[in-house]
């Protein structure tokens, strides 16, 4: 019976994650925290952490409320024991049942979105392999992040070599301003790159004043 209500209850929120949780090429890594209902709203996931907190809190209340209890043994809904004891168990086992569901949707969910986010970017992935879909996943965009960031610096080097090349032959011409050529003297790139030209210019600006 425990077994027929967890999956029922697995099958109903995996519904619910499928019209809620969009996957995107861009979208977050989901974790198996291995954690009842907690799980889910560390992941987002807060349409199931809803649920599954209100399936195990009506549980909770039912088994409170069919609880046997006092002299009598009768539940706090005065009705037969024939009647509260069966409700009871139920709802105790519904309870256990949520709690355990909730871990198992989690494992579940993470695997089929993980999936999905692999698909998506072509992330080069092995199943038999040690490291899991959500390290590959977060690997792939940190290499991303990388290249970008290596991308931009072969940009912004680019736009250097064209400064030098302009202040190389400001050098050479003798039109480089006094502005100019304190920046090129503060700039240990340029400075390194432009020491043949600096000693040039330096060695003509002397000439010009004897």
């Amino acid at each position: 019976m425990l077994k027929k209500i967890i999956v029922i209850i697995i099958v109903t929120t995996l519904l619910t994650s499928c019209i809620t949780m969009k996957v995107g090429k861009d979208s977050p890594p989901m974790v198996d925290f291995g954690t009842p209902i907690i799980g889910h709203f560390r992941n987002k996931d807060i349409a199931k952490g809803i649920l599954y907190t209100s399936f195990f809190l009506t549980f909770v209340l039912s088994a409170v409320l069919f609880a046997p209890a006092g002299d009598t043994g009768r539940a706090i809904i005065p009705i037969d024991r024939t009647i509260s004891d069966p409700i009871f168990y139920a709802s105790i086992g519904s309870s256990a049942a949520s709690l355990i569901g909730s871990t198992v949707d989690t494992a579940v969910t993470y695997q089929i979105y993980n999936s999905k986010i692999i698909k998506l970017n072509n992330i080069p992935f092995d199943p038999k392999g040690t490291i899991k879909k959500y390290e590959a996943i977060n690997n792939f965009i940190i290499k991303q992040e990388e290249d970008k960031m290596q991308k931009a610096e072969d940009s912004r080097f680019e736009g250097y070599k064209e400064t030098l090349e302009l202040y190389r032959k400001k050098l050479i011409d003798g039109t480089v301003t006094d502005d100019e050529l304190l920046l090129i003297e503060r700039s240990e790139y340029f400075k390194e790159n432009l020491k043949n030209e600096l000693g040039y210019y330096t060695i003509n600006k002397n000439k010009e004043k004897k």
